[in-house]
């Protein structure tokens, strides 16, 4: 059967409450960019009136590959499943995060950055959290030695 978004990770670009749009900020910064997390009030702030737009924003700015984000999930805990995530993603359009989120619940993936930054072929710093590039795009393949033993890391997370 194929995954479905949990209904309380429902974040998708349509009007919501401020704490949902809240908790849509954290979720996605927790994942992508978890230094911006404390910038959250004043984002809203920004964005004030106008809170449907944060969802195409960010992913403008950020560029999440979710297709490479859960095919490593799926090629790590449920290979078969991996020959269908073009048309998961395409039935989930516009709901690509919450996708990603009901499966690394489903697979118990619980630090979500670290797949991140991972495929992003980056190895965080020694002294502070992992963090995406400024893209946040899982688009460049992880090359380097430390950024191979950081997907083997983030592997470890999902298998």
């Amino acid at each position: 059967a194929p995954e479905s978004a949990d209904p309380k990770l429902d974040v998708a670009p349509q009007r919501q409450s401020l704490e949902g749009y809240a908790t849509f900020l954290a979720q996605f910064y927790t994942v992508f960019k978890p230094e911006n997390l404390s910038q959250i009030p004043a984002i809203l702030k920004q964005y004030e009136g106008r809170e449907e737009h944060l969802y195409e924003d960010l992913h403008k700015k950020y560029k999440p590959n979710y297709e490479a984000l859960i095919c490593k999930i799926y090629s790590a805990r449920n290979p078969e499943k991996l020959a269908g995530v073009p048309e998961l993603l395409s039935k989930h359009k516009g709901k690509e995060f919450n996708l990603f989120l009901a499966i690394c619940t489903k697979y118990k993936v619980t630090n979500p950055n670290r797949l991140v930054v991972a495929l992003n072929g980056q190895a965080p710093a020694a002294s502070s959290p992992a963090r995406p590039s400024a893209t946040g795009a899982a688009s460049r393949p992880a090359t380097s030695p430390q950024a191979l033993q950081q997907l083997s890391d983030a592997q470890g997370e999902v298998a």
